[in-house]
């Protein structure tokens, strides 16, 4: 699907289909395919900025979600090996 997602930007018709070739972009997983083309082809920078700004900060989340869990099971990991010195 993402292969495919982006391939679909090439296929749009060029006039007024530029904010729809970054939606795909995105979809695909391409932010800086799509920051380039809001900033260049739409001439926005400002919306390739907000774009670039949204999905740092989502990923910056979702690695503290991640590194939240990873220490959760590692703590459970050790208190189920009665290594109480550890814990404490």
């Amino acid at each position: 699907m993402r292969r495919a997602a982006a391939r679909l930007p090439a296929c749009l018709p060029l006039p007024c289909r530029y904010e729809t070739a970054a939606g795909f972009f995105l979809l695909a997983g391409c932010v800086r395919d799509a920051v380039g083309v809001l900033a260049k082809e739409c001439a926005d920078p400002q919306l390739a900025l907000f774009v670039a700004r949204l999905v740092e900060g989502t990923q910056q989340q979702q690695q503290q979600q991640q590194q939240g869990r990873v220490a959760a099971q590692l703590l459970q990991q050790v208190r189920s090996a009665c290594a109480v010195w550890v814990v404490a």
